[in-house]
């Protein structure tokens, strides 16, 4: 037994900010055919879902310590209090119906039809202290390597065209603002924050095929911190 003064201390002298930390589910014991993985640092938290041979991104949330909670200056006024994060992607809140939410795994062939990507069991890999990798092994052949640091997510395949469709979502509860080639904009509460993309291309989901992001070379990297843009 110790105090909480002496875990703090002890985790202070450990860390020069909060280690990024994982919780995998990657047996259904219902046997639905669904796997999942939370990973979240200081900078943001994302959800990975598999479910019946698909992939999506359920969760996308970034955190920023600018971003001042309702209550610090006001008081709460009704029985229930509400503390939030910088939703991208909001697969629970934004649900336009009663089917899966969230940006879903795509490929996206010369003949431009897209369409779900499937494949298999994925596997898990530590790669150092603060880094994941997702091997996702693909129905056409090959695999999808999802790589899950603390600033952000790269996504790497052998030559598949791939992307990130919205869909499932309630498109007027996004918080998007502005979308560049190599930015995506947001704005919750008044308060601005961005996603970069360091490799592909981000894409107005609002908008035709609802793309997200669309890979270049296989290759998709998602930057979820300030410093990207410097």
């Amino acid at each position: 037994m110790e105090t909480l003064d002496t875990t703090g201390s002890w985790f202070k002298s450990r860390f020069d900010l909060t280690p990024a930390t994982a919780f995998m589910a990657l047996k259904d014991w219902k046997d639905e055919g669904r796997q999942s993985l939370w990973f979240d640092s200081c900078h943001y938290r994302i959800n990975l879902l598999w479910e019946n041979g698909e992939l999506w991104i359920r969760d996308l949330h970034l955190f920023d310590e600018t971003y001042a909670e309702r209550y610090l200056a006001e008081v709460c006024t009704t029985p229930n209090c509400l503390y939030d994060t910088l939703p991208v992607v909001d697969g629970n809140l934004w649900a336009a119906g009663p089917e899966r939410t969230g940006l879903r795994f795509v490929q996206i062939p010369p003949s431009g039809v897209i369409a779900p990507l499937h494949g298999g069991i994925p596997e898990v890999f530590e790669e150092d202290l603060s880094t994941l990798r997702v091997s996702w092994p693909l129905q056409t052949g090959g695999k999808l390597d999802i790589y899950l640091f603390p600033n952000g997510m790269r996504g790497t395949t052998g030559g598949v065209d791939w992307g990130l469709q919205c869909s499932g979502m309630d498109i007027g509860r996004l918080t998007l603002s502005d979308v560049h080639s190599d930015r995506m904009d947001f704005v919750h509460e008044g308060h601005g924050y961005s996603v970069h993309c360091k490799c592909g291309n981000m894409v107005n989901m609002r908008k035709g095929s609802r793309l997200f992001a669309r890979a270049a070379s296989g290759c998709l990297d998602l930057c979820m911190t300030k410093s990207c843009s410097k």
